[in-house]
């Protein structure tokens, strides 16, 4: 019985955390398509769905995709022109 257990634990660790890996690979590619497009309007809808996305995770994930954002995404260049 405790083997079953732990096997069941197991499954349920992989399952999370392919959850969590798909949530991020997700996330990395908005970010992709953020930086890519020259678009505004594309690229403040772009924004709002990352903003939907990170809102979905939890805690722990929205640390882990801070800092996937942080890492990926182009700050705009403004001049001061």
């Amino acid at each position: 019985m405790e083997l079953l257990g732990k096997g069941i634990l197991i499954l349920i660790l992989f399952f999370v955390t392919g959850l969590f890996a798909a949530d991020l690979n997700s996330i990395d590619k908005l970010v992709d398509k953020i930086n890519n497009t020259k678009d505004v309007k594309v690229k403040t809808q772009l924004l709002n769905e990352l903003d939907d996305e990170i809102a979905t995770l939890d805690r722990d994930a929205v640390r882990r995709a801070q800092d996937l954002i942080d890492k990926k995404l182009k700050k705009p260049i403004f001049s001061e022109n």
